[in-house]
């Protein structure tokens, strides 16, 4: 139903759409229902009113559910294209892939009633400091499953009758508005999700013999989840109190009885957030001796195996683990249009002014319309400090030759937000960077495209991202001081254990990796370096069938 309002604010008659089709029967027409609603999530003038969905299994005419629910949405957008947004656009939206709604694969829903399982019999035994630790690379699904899982504990009357008490952390600013999002949406509590410092410092109480915080007995969770956990804080530093003395993982598992991390080793970005690999197997050798029976496999420990985000075949996906993983440039073969078998795209440009023209092109197309370039942080950039040429302000750029465009943000900060109203900025700050229009003429960076998907993927890899013909492995120039690196991604660091390392390499290594994995149809590089754009170039083999 559509509430139209005249010219005077005035609610006039509602607009009521009534859908019939030969196809429908119960299953079909309740996941047409559940997409309705996923896709009012993510319009930002769209109220729902009732966000409990019941996904369907497989049925039969369950092919049929893209094409038919297509079709509706289209005559809703015919008749009103303001209000109905683009399917697309929908469908790459960061609110939208969040969504607890979307039918989860059988490994996901697996991982669910694990979870779920483990919270109810923390509850009834009074277990703590139980940790269910969720493993994956990017793109296996690890969002979706925490915000599934998350919302059905809220749901679930069982769980209602245990008074459970539930949070959602996130140490990602992007990631954080897109569950706050939701949470509006479903009509619960946005404070429910929070940063985890935030969470630590409302759950202590300060010790004033030792001056350090241990947790408060009367504010214990029952369950806490833990999204991009590798982000956590292992140092302390302006972000994260002195005063709590353990890292922030243990910290939180100390105010919750079941604590539920999602973890991927390789998107660790800042070096605060880098932990010694004696840490991070501890915390997996505990996860595997909880549960109900881990010496039979029964245990708190989840491996998320599934690509999800990547629409491209074994080969393609070996292709970009090889050169994040291993720093290697192995062979890969595609056809006379540079596709693999799934039709995913890999194409490598010789200028960055042909790669922005190709991902524009791809920009400018319905369907493909979240397409956007993205690079490594070489070219410098100051958050929350504005850049000027003595007159008025000017924007940080990524620059190549005589080739430049801004850095993330920037347009919108110069020339979009200072001539919009309140209610308009608001309506933007529900975006990320990549739903914003502005981004389109932009370069993201890692952090602002961290955990999200794109159509297209348009990648600059900076100077110091070389490769050794020699050794035919990719190497990184990383304490040239020609190249800009912000503090926080370089240097040495004393991990947990009292060990000290050079965390440079290893963050430029993860850095590699996000940029690469980020594109659902296609990805598309230049290389600075001229060794690794040939070298990129000549590991590709087209097939002329």
């Amino acid at each position: 139903m559509v509430e139209d309002k005249d010219i005077n604010g005035k609610k006039v008659i509602p607009t009521v759409y009534f859908f019939g089709h030969k196809l429908f029967h119960k299953s079909l027409t309740l996941d047409i229902e559940n997409r309705l609603i996923d896709f009012c999530y993510a319009m930002p003038t769209a109220h729902v009113y009732n966000g409990r969905t019941n996904p369907q299994g497989n049925y039969s005419g369950d092919e049929d559910l893209d094409d038919i629910f297509s079709m509706i949405w289209k005559i809703m957008r015919k008749d009103n294209p303001d209000l109905f947004l683009p399917e697309s656009l929908i469908q790459k939206s960061a609110i939208f892939k969040a969504s607890p709604n979307h039918r989860l694969t059988e490994e996901q829903k697996n991982a669910k009633a694990t979870i779920i399982d483990r919270t109810v019999n923390a509850i009834l035994s009074d277990q703590k400091e139980q940790l269910v630790f969720v493993e994956g690379d990017a793109g296996t699904g690890k969002t979706v499953l925490t915000s599934s899982t998350f919302y059905e504990i809220l749901e679930n009357e069982v769980l209602k009758e245990l008074s459970v008490k539930s949070c959602l952390l996130v140490n990602h600013e992007e990631q954080m508005s897109v569950y706050k999002n939701i949470a509006r949406k479903l009509g619960y509590d946005e404070e429910r999700v929070m940063h985890p410092t935030t969470f630590l410092l409302h759950n202590s109480i300060l010790d004033k013999e030792t001056n350090s915080f241990v947790p408060n007995p009367d504010s214990m969770m029952d369950i806490v989840f833990v999204d991009e956990a590798h982000l956590l804080w292992h140092q302390r530093n302006q972000k994260y109190d002195t005063r709590f003395k353990e890292s922030q993982l243990d910290e939180i598992m100390k105010r919750s009885r079941v604590t539920v991390i999602m973890y991927d080793e390789n998107q660790v970005l800042h070096k605060g957030q880098v932990s010694s690999y004696a840490y991070m197997d501890k915390k997996r050798k505990l996860a595997k001796s909880q549960g109900p029976d881990p010496a039979n496999g029964k245990s708190n420990y989840i491996e998320l195996t599934n690509q999800l985000r990547m629409n491209c075949s074994v080969d393609t996906m070996n292709w970009i683990d090889s050169i994040t993983k291993t720093l290697e440039v192995n062979p890969l073969t595609l056809n006379k249009k540079s596709l693999d078998s799934k039709n995913y795209e890999i194409r490598i440009f010789d200028d960055p002014a042909s790669l922005q023209q190709e991902i524009l092109k791809k920009a400018s197309h319905e369907d493909t319309r979240l397409s956007r370039m993205v690079a490594d942080f070489e070219w410098e950039y100051l958050n929350g400090s504005r850049r000027t040429n003595g007159y008025y302000q000017i924007p940080w750029i990524v620059d190549i030759g005589d080739w430049y465009a801004p850095w993330n943000e920037e347009v919108y900060h110069l020339e979009v937000e200072p001539y919009l109203s309140t209610r308009e900025k608001k309506k933007y700050q529900m975006l990320d960077w990549a739903e914003k229009d502005t981004s389109k003429n932009e370069v993201g960076s890692t952090f602002t495209i961290q955990g999200f998907d794109l159509s297209y993927v348009g990648v600059i890899l900076g100077p110091s991202i070389k490769y050794d013909v020699a050794s035919k492995k990719i190497w990184f120039d990383c304490h040239n001081k020609r190249y800009f690196r912000p503090y926080y991604m370089t240097g040495k660091r004393v991990l947990d254990d009292g060990t000290t390392l050079d965390v440079t390499e290893l963050i430029y290594q993860h850095e590699l990796r996000v940029l690469l994995t980020r594109g659902t149809k296609g990805l598309y590089i230049y290389a600075c370096d001229d060794d690794l754009r040939n070298a990129l170039k000549q590991s590709i083999t087209k097939n002329p069938n």
